[in-house]
């Protein structure tokens, strides 16, 4: 099987329930050709389908399937919803432990100019609240990414409660 990390970066038209957005492309839910799931931190556990949280932008998922498949989702772009001294991002609260997040937007953003709001204050990769890496899983083994891809999700660890990830509405430029 291929295992992913996948988001969707895409304010889902219609439902955004797990099986809504995926079936249609992966086919009925059947184990033995795709499983979704979402991680929690709350019992470090994780909820599989159809019991998986609905699909919003900046939230990741586990899938992990016996091909290499292609989904999508009718959708529009993301757009930010936070701004600040008249920068857009896009806010996802974080829980304290590892969090499975994704790009919520459709193109490439760096991770080093992803910031963070710590109980209203804006602070960037402050490694006594968050450790300042973000791991993809490359299939294999996690991996140390500073490109947070489009259609891809990542873990980062926080050590405090109270902070909202922000991702800039900057595209990465190589």
């Amino acid at each position: 099987g291929r295992y992913r990390i996948v988001g969707v970066p895409l304010e889902v038209t219609g439902s955004n329930d797990v099986g809504a957005v995926f079936e249609d492309d992966l086919g009925p839910a059947d184990p033995t050709r795709w499983r979704l799931g979402n991680y929690s931190t709350a019992g470090d556990s994780v909820t599989e389908f159809p019991d998986a949280m609905p699909v919003v932008p900046g939230r990741g998922y586990w899938l992990i399937t016996d091909s290499h498949v292609t989904y999508g989702a009718d959708g529009y772009t993301v757009m930010p919803n936070r701004y600040i001294q008249g920068r857009g991002y896009y806010e996802v609260p974080l829980a304290r432990g590892w969090n499975q997040v994704a790009n919520p937007f459709p193109f490439d953003v760096d991770w080093r100019e992803v910031t963070f709001d710590y109980l209203g204050s804006i602070i960037g990769h402050d490694s006594t609240l968050i450790e300042d890496n973000a791991y993809w899983f490359s299939g294999y083994s996690y991996l140390l990414t500073n490109t947070l891809q489009a259609w891809d999700g990542f873990f980062v660890f926080t050590r405090r409660s109270g902070l909202k990830i922000l991702f800039p509405y900057h595209e990465l430029s190589n």
